[in-house]
């Protein structure tokens, strides 16, 4: 089952986050599986771009944020630090800052490309 789909900041491509534990990157011009982002171990909530589209940052059930590059599928960081599910996971205007939410009743800004949390 799809639980989110959202298109990339210049419409080429729609990322989907699924119960099979992957997210994957759509074209739109021809449907195909661009590719498929794999590494959490339970169902991913969400998926949202980063304002220039060339990262994807997911949400699981697994507790984490994980960011990715949408050119190569590389998991580039793993957001830690949650004690239940994250459902919701935003980035900042300008892609410094990722914003999630979690069933553990809290909100975390991180600094993504250090892995570090800056609030609880």
């Amino acid at each position: 089952m799809v639980n989110k789909v959202v298109f990339s900041p210049d419409g080429q491509l729609v990322a989907s986050a699924s119960y099979d534990e992957t997210v994957r990157l759509w074209e739109v011009a021809t449907g195909r599986c661009h590719n498929i982002l794999e590494g959490h171990s339970n169902m991913v909530n969400m998926v949202v771009f980063s304002p220039d589209g060339q990262l994807v940052a997911s949400a699981s059930y697994d507790e984490t944020v994980r960011l990715w590059e949408v050119a190569t599928g590389r998991c580039h960081n793993i957001l830690e630090g949650h004690s239940n599910m994250v459902n919701m996971v935003v980035f900042s205007p300008d892609a410094q800052l990722v914003a999630s939410a979690s069933y553990d009743q809290t909100v975390r800004l991180w600094r993504w490309q250090q892995g570090d949390v800056i609030t609880y």
